[in-house]
């Protein structure tokens, strides 16, 4: 069992993990959260748990799903690739205005359809 001071710490490593892997500063993950730097730096210490509206922010802008945040190791380096893909494009896809989320969509159907079943 993960006790309230190991999960702060485990939040803290993904955060910096995926900030890391998106080439972002703490500033400049401060700055797409609306969030000072010194926050992102105490949650990353594992100081401080992530409020529920920092939490939905880091899953928005970091492009991973909300579980990925508490996972010690449960699924393969391919599962979470794949999950934190599909976060991302989700990520993409909700900045998208009506038109161009038609559009997007129907590009993802043909390119589905071209695949060999």
């Amino acid at each position: 069992m993960i006790r309230g001071m190991q999960i702060r710490v485990l939040i803290g490593q993904k955060v910096r993990e995926f900030r890391q892997q998106r080439g972002m500063t703490q500033r400049e993950l401060a700055e797409r959260l609306g969030r000072q730097e010194v926050t992102i730096s105490s949650i990353e210490r594992g100081r401080n748990f992530p409020s529920e509206d920092t939490l939905s922010a880091l899953v928005e802008h970091l492009g991973v799903p909300l579980n990925a945040f508490f996972e010690v190791g449960d699924l393969s380096s391919q599962d979470t690739e794949r999950e934190t893909a599909i976060a991302r494009i989700l990520a993409v896809v909700r900045t998208l205005p009506r038109r161009d989320l038609d559009i997007a969509l129907r590009q993802l159907e043909a390119f589905v359809a071209s695949k060999p079943a």
